[in-house]
């Protein structure tokens, strides 16, 4: 357990190596050999690096998805591809080693990972003056594209995530008069400062803007301000964190007479207390970067295939890692693509169908799409994979 791994995957096999008996009569690690591989780095953490050394299973998933979209790949194609797999374990140091020893081989045409925000801040300065392109299945966080030209972010960005929902609300459900409710703290306020900003820029106009500290109980203030309104406004944007705070929103609207149309953020899904008002909550839409069709024949014939390979269910963290990979192999053309073509065949704008999100970037490097999705009669529906206009 104490060292960590090289994983080349190929088309019926897996060579596992101890990273510390490498040498250079293994060809994939000999910087001097000529460039015959195309390989695609992983960094993820698998152990945390302290007394527990625990296995950090998001990830973990993570990275068998990653691994089985290549098994795919190669049991698909004359030319394979190899994966070169290492532990972050959540620890910068440990990052600028996989890049000292990244820079040392030019088979790596991409880097799929990290996969938490922090780390890829850290991985995105220790990679800055690399060309290899980095992406990461999951980090959110704002401005991490900005910051290296390298590194293309799967997963939505909360500004871009309130963007959307301006978007799709102004054009797509023809609304023009909004209000916004939302917590004072944390990720909802970027998500609010987002919504309204783009709303504005659009020609839409924010009526009423009110929060709350999370987790409060009494809304009154706020949502009278609302009610004062209520005739001059279409629809009410709730980007939340404390899930607990659904109930509370939704019983107090409904104590106030207010029976607009709700739009909210990705929370809302594993939200409870939708059963405190059945009328309301029958109104919510609300965007997500992932949605599984449990019922969609496709998916379950994956599911399948993967769980007679892996011996695991397809979970939220198996698609973004799978979805991720697949794009960057989709993007793969010719015997041997350098770093160069390969960055801007994935920033192109081609559109990727995935399982739990499409997957598309322009020179922004964010990912343009998110799953519009509708609470109705005690179900989640699928509306629409969004695309963000310009």
């Amino acid at each position: 357990m104490g060292f960590k791994i090289l994983a080349f995957l190929l088309l019926t096999f897996a060579v596992i190596i101890p990273q510390n008996t490498l040498n250079a009569d293994h060809h994939i690690n000999n910087p001097n050999t000529t460039n015959d591989n195309n390989l695609i780095g992983v960094i993820v953490p698998i152990y945390l690096n302290d007394s527990s050394y625990r296995r950090v299973e998001p990830s973990v998933e993570i990275l068998e998805g990653i691994k089985y979209a290549v098994s795919e790949y190669n049991n698909e194609n004359k030319i394979k591809i190899g994966l070169l797999i290492r532990d972050s374990e959540r620890n910068p140091e440990k990052i600028k080693d996989i890049k000292q020893e990244f820079d040392k081989i030019n088979s790596i045409k991409a880097i799929i990972g990290p996969v938490y925000s922090d780390e890829v801040k850290a991985a995105l300065e220790i990679f800055k003056d690399s060309n290899i392109p980095m992406i990461s299945p999951t980090a959110t966080e704002n401005d991490l594209a900005s910051s290296n030209h390298n590194f293309f972010q799967a997963n939505t960005s909360f500004i871009l995530r309130g963007k959307i929902m301006a978007q799709y609300i102004y054009f797509v459900e023809n609304k023009k008069k909004m209000a916004i409710l939302s917590e004072e703290d944390g990720y909802p306020i970027s998500l609010a400062n987002a919504f309204r900003d783009e709303f504005k820029r659009l020609g839409g106009k924010i009526v009423v803007e009110v929060s709350y500290p999370g987790s409060s109980i009494d809304l009154n203030l706020q949502i009278s301000k609302i009610e004062a309104n209520a005739k001059n406004i279409q629809g009410i944007y709730i980007p939340l964190s404390e899930k607990a705070d659904v109930s509370v929103i939704l019983s107090q609207l409904e104590q106030h007479n207010i029976n607009l149309p709700m739009y909210g953020n990705q929370d809302w899904l594993s939200a409870k207390g939708f059963e405190s008002s059945s009328n309301l909550s029958n109104r919510l839409i609300f965007t997500s970067d992932y949605f599984i069709d449990y019922n969609d024949t496709n998916y379950q014939a994956f599911n399948k295939a993967f769980y007679q390979k892996t011996h695991m269910d397809v979970t939220r963290n198996v698609l973004y890692g799978y979805d991720a990979a697949k794009f960057v192999l989709s993007s793969f053309h010719g015997d041997s693509p350098d770093r160069t073509q390969l960055k801007t065949e994935m920033e192109s704008g081609k559109v990727f169908t995935g399982y739990h999100n499409n997957i598309s970037f322009d020179s922004g490097r964010v990912n343009k799409f998110l799953n519009i999705i509708r609470y109705m009669d005690g179900k989640f529906q699928l509306v629409d994979k969004f695309k963000i206009g310009e």
